[in-house]
């Protein structure tokens, strides 16, 4: 008679809702980036409509070049929403995209002060929501 030995479930020290809640994180990322997104691709009104709306900024050179901050802006936000797209494809290239585009917020917003605080507000949660997800069972040593 051949008996058979049940082996026990090796112990993870990772919680059972762990995927669930990197999904919730990856979500929030998309719907910010892709919000974000949507908010840098009305910059078109910069050149549009160059009345309807006018910031200041705190270099002068960035004041008096609308075209060119419209084109940053809409491209910008080309990106936030192809970040968005593949982060909620479960894809890892949409992840790296959203964390090189959030780093790289965070390094430029002081040019673009006042309205660099918007920016700060969406890529911090965007960078931390990003971050957590992928590395929330990883230890520093």
């Amino acid at each position: 008679m051949i008996t058979i030995e049940a082996r026990p479930e090796p112990i993870t020290s990772q919680p059972t809702t762990l995927p669930r809640a990197r999904r919730v994180l990856l979500v929030i990322s998309a719907a910010a980036l892709g919000l974000h997104g949507l908010i840098e691709m009305a910059s078109i009104t910069l050149v549009v409509a160059p009345g309807f709306y006018h910031q200041e900024f705190a270099f002068e050179e960035l004041s008096s070049q609308p075209a060119a901050l419209a084109g940053i802006g809409v491209v910008f936000g080309l990106l936030r929403l192809l970040s968005a797209a593949g982060i909620l494809s479960n894809r890892l290239w949409g992840w790296m995209l959203g964390t090189l585009i959030s780093m790289a917020t965070l390094a430029m917003l002081t040019l673009y002060l006042p309205a660099g605080m918007m920016d700060a507000i969406f890529s911090g949660v965007v960078l931390a929501c990003l971050l957590v997800a992928r590395y929330s069972g990883e230890r520093i040593l």
